[in-house]
C-alpha cells in the first residue's frame, strides 16, 4: 500500500510540474483512450495504430509548447485551436485507416507471391517431366499449365 501511495505523489507531481504538456497529451489523445476502451481484439492492433499515429499528431505541438514557453497560456492557445484538433483526430483517424487497409494489402502481396511460387514450381515440374519422361511421373500424367492472371479470390 505505501508503494502504490509513492506512486500517486510521484505522478501528481509530475502532473503539477508538467502541468501544459499533461493538458496537451490529455486533450490530444482522446482518441487514443476511445480507442483502447473500443478495441477488444487480441493484441489490440488497432488502439496501436491509432495510438502511435495519434501520438505523432500530438508531437509537433508539444514541440511547439517547450519551444515557446512551456506556460499554461501557450497550452490553452494549442488546446482551442481547431487546427490542432484537426490534426489530433486526421491523424488518429490515419491510423484507423492502416489498421484496415494494411492486413488487406499485405494478404494481396502474400497471395501473389503464393501464385509466383506456384508457377515456378509447376514451370520446374513440367521441365523435369520432359528430361525424365513418364517413367518418373507416371502414365496418367498430364503438365500443369502456367497460370499468368490472378486465381479468383475465395474471401467473400
Amino acid at each position: 500500500m505505501p508503494a502504490v501511495i509513492g506512486l500517486v505523489v510521484v505522478c501528481l507531481g509530475i502532473v503539477i510540474v508538467m502541468l501544459p504538456t499533461v493538458s496537451i497529451l490529455v486533450v490530444g489523445m482522446i482518441p487514443m483512450l476511445v480507442c483502447y476502451i473500443v478495441d477488444l481484439t487480441p493484441g489490440r492492433y488497432a488502439f496501436r495504430c491509432v495510438a502511435t499515429m495519434n501520438f505523432a499528431g500530438v508531437a509537433p505541438f508539444l514541440r511547439m509548447l517547450w519551444t515557446d514557453g512551456n506556460d499554461m497560456t501557450i497550452a490553452i492557445g494549442i488546446i482551442t485551436d481547431p487546427f490542432a484538433w484537426l490534426v489530433f483526430y486526421g491523424t488518429a483517424a490515419f491510423g484507423w485507416g492502416l489498421f484496415f487497409s494494411v492486413p488487406g494489402l499485405v494478404s494481396a502481396v502474400r497471395t501473389l507471391n503464393a501464385e509466383r511460387r506456384v508457377n515456378t514450381l509447376r514451370a520446374r515440374q513440367n521441365a523435369l517431366a520432359e528430361e525424365w519422361g513418364t517413367a518418373i511421373t507416371g502414365e496418367n500424367w498430364k503438365p500443369h499449365e502456367i497460370v499468368t492472371e490472378p486465381l479468383p479470390s475465395t474471401t467473400g
